[in-house]
C-alpha cells in the first residue's frame, strides 16, 4: 500500500525479516543521506550536568562485546536465546555526581515503540535500549522510570517542557539535539 519506508536500517531490517517482506528492498542509511548515519544518543535536561556526565560514564563503560551481544539479542532471529550476563565493575563517580545520584533517586524518561531499539509493553520499556538502561543502571546506581507518551513529538515536548528528565533515544535532527545535554553515540 506504500511504495517506500523510512527509518533506521537496523529497525526496518527487523521488520522485513519478521513480517517477511520479501518484495521490499532494504536500502542503507549511506545511500539514503549522503554518508550521514543516524548516531543515537542519549539527552538530559540542559540544567543536569552532572546526569550527563553519569550517563556518558555509563556508557563508556560497557564494552564493546556486551554492546554486541546487546544489539544480537534483539536482531539476529534467534533472540530469544541471548542472555546477557556478566560480572561489572561499578563506575567511578566524583563525590558531586554520587550527591547528584542521592538528589534524584528516580530519573524518568519517555520513549516510542521503535522496535527492537525501544519495545513499549506493559509501561515499561525494553529492547536495545531499554538493555542500555538497564547496563547504566547497574554500572552507575541509577534508577529509571518510564513515563508513556503518545508520540515522538510528544516525548520531545514532555522533554522540553520538564515533565521527564531524559530521551534515551534521540537522533541527529538539529532541533532534537537543541534540548538538551547530549551523550556521545551509543550506537
Amino acid at each position: 500500500k506504500v511504495d517506500a519506508f523510512v527509518d533506521s536500517l537496523s529497525v526496518v531490517s527487523v521488520l522485513v525479516e519478521e513480517n517477511l517482506l520479501t518484495n521490499l528492498k532494504v536500502v542503507g542509511a549511506d545511500e539514503l543521506s549522503e554518508g550521514k548515519k543516524n548516531k543515537l544518543r542519549m539527552a538530559v535536561k540542559k540544567t543536569d550536568a552532572p546526569f550527563i556526565s553519569i550517563l556518558q560514564k555509563g556508557l563508556d563503560n560497557i564494552e564493546g562485546s556486551t554492546k554486541s551481544k546487546l544489539f544480537e539479542k534483539h536482531f539476529s532471529s534467534n533472540r530469544k536465546l541471548f542472555e546477557i550476563r556478566e560480572e561489572r565493575q561499578k563506575v567511578n563517580l566524583s563525590n558531586a555526581e554520587q550527591k547528584w545520584i542521592e538528589d534524584h533517586p528516580v530519573i524518568t524518561y519517555s520513549e516510542i515503540n521503535w522496535k527492537p531499539m525501544s519495545i513499549i509493553e506493559n509501561n515499561t520499556m525494553t529492547g536495545v535500549m531499554g538493555g542500555y538502561l538497564d547496563l547504566i543502571s547497574e554500572l552507575t546506581g541509577l534508577t529509571f522510570e518510564f513515563k508513556a507518551a503518545e508520540s515522538w513529538p510528544d516525548v520531545l515536548q514532555q522533554f522540553k517542557d520538564q515533565k521527564i528528565d531524559f530521551v534515551p533515544g534521540i537522533g541527529n535532527s538539529e532541533h532534537e539535539k537543541s534540548l538538551g545535554l547530549i551523550s556521545e553515540p551509543y550506537k
